[in-house]
């Protein structure tokens, strides 16, 4: 019985240094390939979930241009919070979705 404990005490303690360090490693995964992947270098400050509620809050991001040096769209805080049991039910729901600081930076060239 006693192994039994210090197994499941082992994989309780890994399972929860792993949804600590997730969205760290998440927000340094994003950051480093977000050329690869949205086309477009990007910065985020701090990047925080929390896992009871389902809210993830974005603060201080930045998108630039492609030429990497023009920032494009820049807010101070992203607040969004879902409902992800919904998810089953093939339902997408947003309880709340707030935006603060919200800038975007558009420059058109003139063609001929």
């Amino acid at each position: 019985m006693s192994r039994n404990i210090k197994i499941l005490t082992g994989i309780t303690v890994t399972l929860i240094s792993i949804l600590f360090f997730l969205p760290t490693v998440l927000k340094n995964y994003v950051v480093k390939n977000s050329k690869e992947l949205i086309g477009r270098q990007i910065e985020i400050s701090k990047l925080k979930y929390n896992y009871f509620t389902s809210t993830t809050k974005v603060y201080g991001f930045k998108m630039y241009e492609q030429n990497e040096k023009d920032e494009f769209t820049t807010f101070d805080t992203l607040i969004v919070n879902i409902e992800p049991y919904r998810f089953l039910f093939n339902e997408k729901v947003v309880e709340q979705f707030y935006i603060k600081g919200l800038m975007v930076n558009t420059t058109l060239k003139d063609s001929v």
